[in-house]
């Protein structure tokens, strides 16, 4: 007997998957994608997916089958064996100009590095597991950008960003101090108070804010005003802007 996709979420939740219970599961995820609600389909997907050494051998063909419909190309296996079409589609969503071959989009990814390439602005809300950072990598990478920016919340994020956008450095110069000298191709990487310490900007082509829902006046406090100065004064750059929020 299947069962519901409550009872299925308490499955991957406990980690209970022996038996029948994963064929069970991934039913649920099926049914309740096939009725329309696909971003629920697809979180219990992406949950069972952290308890992959737990699926049985026997339910792999239907996990493969899942993944592929939900677009979550970097969860699949044995890419060499899958068909034609699945496996143009798994190459369709490698951004270009990334040094790690092994990075592949999931489609969300995907269409949002697509509008990015086109030039449009982006605000994104998405959950942890979106990778919005990696979006934010394969643009710099990708694109010929004179001067760009990139504004996180804390040192700390600041510093794990550095870390990150290290990679690039053969690209940008990469400046996360104000009293750093420019070069023809930076790449800022500060908190909103580091930028404002920085007294006149280069012409910019792109920039990032993450948490930007701390522009909200709701907000109200001497950081959340530092952010609006700081946005404001990106945005009369012209700029093109991706604007990225965590959601729950």
């Amino acid at each position: 007997m299947s069962v519901t996709f409550t009872e299925a979420r308490g499955l991957v939740a406990r980690g209970d998957l022996a038996g029948n219970n994963t064929f069970d599961v991934l039913v649920a995820v099926a049914r309740r994608g096939s009725v329309g609600d696909r971003d629920q389909a697809r979180e219990l997907l992406i949950r069972l997916l952290a308890r992959r050494n737990k699926i049985p051998p026997g339910a792999d063909g239907l996990l493969q089958a899942l993944v592929r419909e939900h677009g979550l190309y970097p969860y699949l296996r044995d890419v060499v064996e899958l068909s034609v079409a699945d496996r143009l589609a798994y190459e369709a969503h490698r951004p270009e100009s990334m040094t790690d071959d092994r990075i592949v989009f999931h489609t969300e990814q995907a269409l949002v590095y697509e509008r990015l390439l086109a030039g449009e602005n982006v605000v994104l809300s998405a959950p942890t597991s979106f990778g919005k950072s990696l979006v934010v990598d394969a643009i710099l990478a990708r694109q010929d950008f004179r001067n760009a920016a990139v504004v996180v919340p804390t040192i700390a994020l600041m510093d794990e960003c550095r870390r990150r956008m290290s990679r690039l450095d053969h690209k940008y110069k990469i400046v996360t101090h104000g009293s750093q000298a420019l070069e023809a191709r930076n790449l800022f990487v500060m908190t909103q108070e580091r930028l404002l310490e920085v007294r006149e900007l280069p012409p910019l082509d792109f920039f990032v804010i993450d948490e930007f829902y701390k522009l909200d006046p709701a907000h109200s406090d001497e950081r959340s005003n530092r952010l609006n100065i700081v946005f404001h004064r990106l945005l009369n750059t012209g700029a093109q802007y991706y604007l990225l929020v965590l959601r729950n």
